[in-house]
């Protein structure tokens, strides 16, 4: 069994130093940086979506140009999956042993779920988002999959939810997840006018994209193995004080 995850960077950072962990180097063509043997800008690629598409332009270029896996995961340059929440070392962060032992029970790695202090509509407003752009995908959704509105309808109602995009899977349920992802951001993206969003408004698929994650999984009644996930650029005592 061959196993890699991918660590989706947008500039240079301290790698893990592991052969499980490759680099995949996103926004190359926006930066001019180069710092990666991996990039979203090459073979088939949507690498000029990126200010809009975040991580996913790596979840795209995995999908159409890696064959050679059998299981695949997507973490960020500060973001890893780790046994210990409460100290960066890379030594914590989940390796391919463990991953082969947990893909023997269930089908996906993700992180834990976050409880939060409002629904996840709400929470996407909140944090930036538009509402308008869940109600575009919800419509996309009934429109082509209408068999994931109900867990779409569950999700957005819902308090918890695993966000970060990230994820520890088969390459072959990887691939499913993204056949019909894409299928869907690329419809609303088409009916999406972005005129007069902020930067941060502009990330819109990849903020959507962290829910219908969500919507996929329930859908589909995966085993879901819950992991913790550390953030490196953040201090043990934020973390003791903002855990769930």
């Amino acid at each position: 069994m061959k196993t890699s995850i991918f660590v989706v960077s947008h500039k240079p950072y301290k790698e893990v130093g592991s052969k499980l962990y490759n680099t995949i180097q996103v926004g190359k063509l926006n930066t001019g940086l180069d710092f990666s043997l991996i990039t979203d800008d090459t073979g088939e690629n949507i690498a000029e979506k990126n200010a809009n598409y975040c991580e996913l332009t790596a979840f795209y270029w995995l999908w159409k140009n890696i064959h050679d896996v059998d299981y695949i995961g997507i973490c960020h340059y500060r973001r890893y999956f780790t046994n210990n929440y409460y100290f960066n070392s890379a030594c914590f962060f989940v390796n391919e042993r463990q991953i082969e032992k947990a893909m023997k029970n269930y089908d996906v790695i993700l992180p834990k779920q976050t409880k939060l202090s409002m629904t996840v509509r709400e929470y996407y407003s909140y944090c930036d988002g538009l509402d308008k752009d869940l109600e575009t995908t919800g419509n996309i959704i009934l429109k082509k999959y209408p068999m994931y509105s109900k867990e779409y309808d569950i999700v957005m109602k819902s308090n918890r939810a695993s966000y970060c995009n990230m994820m520890i899977t088969s390459k072959e349920l990887f691939d499913e997840y993204c056949t019909w992802l894409f299928d869907i951001l690329f419809e609303v993206e088409k009916e999406t006018n972005m005129e007069g969003y902020t930067k941060a408004q502009r990330r819109v698929f990849g903020y959507i994209s962290e829910i219908l994650l969500n919507v996929w999984v329930l859908h589909n009644k995966l085993k879901v193995k819950y992991m913790d996930v550390i953030n490196t650029e953040t201090s043990i005592k934020y973390r003791i004080t903002h855990r769930n």
